[in-house]
């Protein structure tokens, strides 16, 4: 097994700020346009999107949510100020300004019990919840690698089903009937 690479001194200064809920200032590298930019954000959240880790936070600068990848974040200064994201911001399941990235996106079928979901991942209803008891809820799911979707399917043990995806639906299958099979 590999041991696991040291963080990086501004991924740990990340990490704090968003467990101790304080503003961040941030020196990023851009790929879309190429340059670094120093940016005052207030941190949400840290999501893993494929093998990627990001900050979700609100950006004072763009007024809005953005997601900065940790290997692009070349320094980053804990500020003496609490983090401040609008609620409404903090509440976001889809951050916007993707940094000119396009994810691939899924259609999933989501039991109603595990509908939390949507305020921990990147995906958005596409039927609004009708409380219908067991009726499950359609949604799109952003992802960065099939693999990871697979995974994610995986984790919530058919709770969480992907549509019209026949390549993803059979891994997910192979891999439950694996897992059962060891038992």
């Amino acid at each position: 097994a590999d041991p696991t690479p040291e963080e990086s001194d501004a991924a740990a200064a990340v990490r704090a700020a968003v467990h101790d809920h304080h503003a961040l200032e941030l020196d990023y590298y851009s790929a879309s346009r190429d340059a670094q930019s120093r940016r005052v954000v207030d941190p949400i959240r840290v999501v893993l999107i494929g093998d990627q880790s990001y900050l979700e936070a609100w950006s004072r600068e763009a007024e809005g949510v953005r997601l900065f990848r940790f290997d692009r974040i070349e320094a980053a200064r804990r500020l003496d100020e609490p983090a401040t994201p609008p609620e409404s911001a903090a509440e976001s399941a889809s951050p916007a300004g993707w940094e000119g990235q396009d994810l691939p996106t899924a259609e999933l079928e989501i039991d109603p019990e595990v509908l939390w979901v949507v305020e921990n991942y990147l995906i958005d209803l596409i039927d609004e919840p009708v409380g219908i008891p067991g009726d499950p809820v359609r949604a799109l799911v952003r992802y960065g690698s099939p693999e990871w979707l697979v995974r994610f399917l995986l984790g919530f043990g058919g709770r969480i089903r992907v549509v019209n995806e026949p390549a993803v639906e059979d891994e997910v299958a192979r891999r439950a009937a694996a897992a059962r099979a060891r038992y």
